[in-house]
């Protein structure tokens, strides 16, 4: 000491130091890397231990991005439509050459950022995982309603189509909010309870009383999210388990019959229910939801309920003596009175519109479908499907307009041939929407479409701002504008502009009128038909358009087949109209019967399997029907 005290600077003090900070150095690298390993494997045992199968829902969301995947090397999005006249695809090739996407959950171009967390709705907010489930339900339920339409050459009078309409409000707010949420998985801590998805996984295993002023929002969010988890098929089946008062509670009005949910008088026979297995070998795993218990045997009876097995979870409307009260604020901040230092979390908390919304939503997509019926002679009436802008006879009478928007396809907005570019999202929202509407829209009209479930007076402002940076584009380029306003109403000026899906149209118009030629009529239908309406694009509004416009082509190419010269030209137009809907029933059901009349057995079994595939990859199974013809 007295040596270094005297000369602390030498070589041997140096290598000492510089050896002692090395070993430093390694340990707590070595002891970082252990820790992180050590972490990395229990958190794969866990995600083991609680890995559960897709919901029909989470099928559907995996299905549709796997098939868009695999589409993409295809290039163009539809297949040209096939010669009559030149023999078509051989019959064993009815689905081999589809280079159609499915349709993706709602992402795609992104205009703003939203939080990674959750989703804020009009009436309330839920986490991301449950806005991602609501978002398959949305396209399983336009998926269905695809499954079963019947191709047809004219409309039906009334309310043939009225399966177009616009998804509720809350529905179409948390699709435009899908696309600008975060992709990272969401995650959940706490213990495992069976099937409840990870928002509900932190449950209290013996049950949780809510009270607070977001309390029966917060019970909407959890009935809302529990529907959206049960799956049909499976050994151990799922359900929820509630009462009349607790449904009147929640919801003023009836919701109809869901599946997985039943409701019962009094809380005894919700307990007695509980208790007792659907079947003889087979235990469910349930959600139990009810009012606060005053009696004292319901009490014991729920609480040993709540502490059984790890199948089952309680939810009390009300303080729980038995177990953990949490106290929700509106916004969904939970809060333990017993606990007070321990972190709130968020539950999904929906008042009762958005929760009738929803559960539209949840009923279709997840309801059998009736099959496709057979076409009488007495609803073939010709009636054009929808209004259109003047014909084209009349349009093109005038100079041919140098600005033309595609929208069958990708869109495009392209003047003397060179492509205009266009950076805001909302640009090409209000360009396809005052396109597929000749009528024209108001600002308001336009807001609830793009930004749905915010309120006009917050952003009309954004609107303007579209609209004038879609004036200076066409400005800019072609001295001209293609929207107007008259009375209120915005308009797309039809002598600037060019636009594919008005040809469509009016083909569609002629060819449902036309008494002469009927054939080429049709065939100039299927010619115009360049694809998707906005292909690749998710917008909450698009849907009904899309299919819309998707059924024209299908019309026609029924008609087609119907009036064809021979089976084989027949089968070729069938195999094309499977292309561009390959979820369509009855297209499914006419291929059958071609190539069975055929004699090609093994074409027919893999048209049959290819469907049943497909069908499959999206939670939904052929109808007996269908089962029935191939058999």
């Amino acid at each position: 000491m007295r040596q270094w005290l005297a000369d602390p600077v030498t070589d041997q003090t140096l290598r000492f130091a510089l050896t002692a900070a090395g070993w430093l150095v390694w340990l707590f690298l070595a002891s970082t890397l252990v820790l992180r390993l050590l972490a990395r494997v229990q958190a794969g045992v866990r995600w083991l231990r609680r890995i559960p199968l897709p919901t029909p829902m989470q099928a559907t969301a995996s299905g549709m991005a796997g098939a868009a995947l695999l589409a993409i090397p295809g290039g163009s999005s539809t297949t040209a439509p096939a010669d009559p006249g030149h023999g078509g695809p051989a019959a064993g090739d009815v689905l081999d050459r589809s280079t159609v996407a499915d349709p993706i959950l709602p992402g795609g171009e992104r205009e703003a950022t939203a939080p990674t967390d959750g989703v804020h709705l009009p009436g309330g907010w839920m986490p991301a995982h449950t806005a991602q489930q609501v978002g398959a339900a949305a396209t399983l339920l336009w998926i269905r309603r695809r499954r079963v339409y019947r191709p047809r050459p004219t409309n039906r009078p009334g309310n043939a189509d009225l399966d177009l309409a616009d998804l509720p409000v809350t529905v179409r707010a948390v699709q435009a909010a899908l696309s600008s949420l975060s992709s990272e998985p969401t995650t959940a801590t706490g213990p495992e309870i069976g099937w409840l998805p990870p928002p509900l996984r932190d449950l209290p295993a013996g049950g949780v009383g809510l009270t607070g002023p977001g309390a029966l929002d917060a019970a909407r969010g959890i009935l809302v999210t529990a529907l959206l988890a049960i799956r049909p098929t499976t050994y151990r089946p799922q359900r929820i388990i509630t009462t009349r008062t607790v449904l009147d509670r929640l919801l003023p009005e009836n919701i109809g019959d869901l599946p997985g949910l039943i409701v019962t008088g009094t809380e005894h026979e919700a307990m007695a229910v509980a208790a007792a297995p659907p079947y003889p070998d087979r235990h469910a795993e349930t959600l139990l939801l009810m009012d606060s218990v005053t009696d004292a045997q319901v009490a014991r009876r729920t609480a040993a309920f709540g502490e059984g097995s790890g199948v089952a979870a309680v939810v009390l409307l009300g303080e729980w003596q038995a177990g953990t009260t949490w106290q929700v604020n509106p916004s969904g901040h939970v809060h333990d009175p017993y606990r007070p230092d321990a972190a709130g979390r968020r539950l999904c908390v929906l008042n009762a519109t958005a929760t009738a919304d929803l559960l539209t939503v949840i009923r279709h997509a997840a309801s059998p479908a009736p099959p496709p019926q057979p076409a009488s002679a007495a609803s073939q009436v010709r009636i054009p499907r929808q209004t259109t802008p003047p014909p084209a006879e009349v349009r093109t009478s005038e100079p041919t307009p140098q600005l033309r928007l595609r929208l069958l396809g990708e869109p495009e907005l392209r003047y003397a041939g060179q492509g205009l570019t266009i950076r805001r999202n909302a640009t090409w929202q209000v360009l396809a929407f005052l396109a597929i509407r000749p009528e024209g829209a108001t600002a308001g009209e336009l807001v609830g479409a793009i930004w749905p479930g915010i309120s006009p007076r917050t952003v009309t402002g954004r609107l303007y701002t579209t609209l004038s940076d879609l004036r200076v584009i066409t400005r800019t380029a072609a001295d001209t504008t293609v929207i107007t306003s008259t009375d209120q109403r915005y308009h797309l000026q039809g002598d600037h502009l060019e636009v594919d899906l008005w040809r469509l149209r009016d083909a569609a118009r002629h060819a449902a009128t036309a008494v002469t030629d009927t054939t080429a009529a049709w065939q100039a239908v299927i010619d115009a038909y360049t694809g998707d309406l906005a292909a690749g694009r998710s917008w909450a509004w698009i849907d009904g358009p899309r299919e819309a416009g998707r059924r024209l082509v299908l019309d026609a190419y029924g008609h087609l087949a119907e009036i064809a010269p021979d089976p084989q030209a027949a089968l070729a137009l069938v195999q094309e109209g499977i292309r561009v809907d390959p979820y369509n029933e009855d297209l499914h059901h006419r291929a059958i019967r071609l190539l069975a009349a055929a004699g090609d057995q093994t074409a027919l079994d893999d048209l049959v399997d290819r469907y049943t595939q497909r069908l499959a990859a999206v939670g939904l199974e052929p109808s007996q029907q269908l089962r029935g013809a191939a058999a």
